[in-house]
């Protein structure tokens, strides 16, 4: 059984956006920008994923 891309994208992204979130709000600009940073990397992941198979990923 095969699990749905779409679904594994939009969950990471969820979780990209709760990391961007308690970023905001620990108060700490050094926390709030690397959370921002990484939160942004990770919906980019998810984006990515949510594509389907990309390159080099096999058939």
């Amino acid at each position: 059984m095969e699990r749905d891309p779409a679904t594994g994208g939009a969950a990471i992204i969820l979780f990209a956006i709760a990391v961007m979130i308690f970023g905001a709000t620990t108060g700490n600009p050094g926390i709030a920008g690397a959370a921002g940073f990484f939160g942004l990397l990770i919906a980019i992941v998810g984006l990515v994923n949510s594509w389907g198979r990309g390159p080099g990923r096999g058939g």
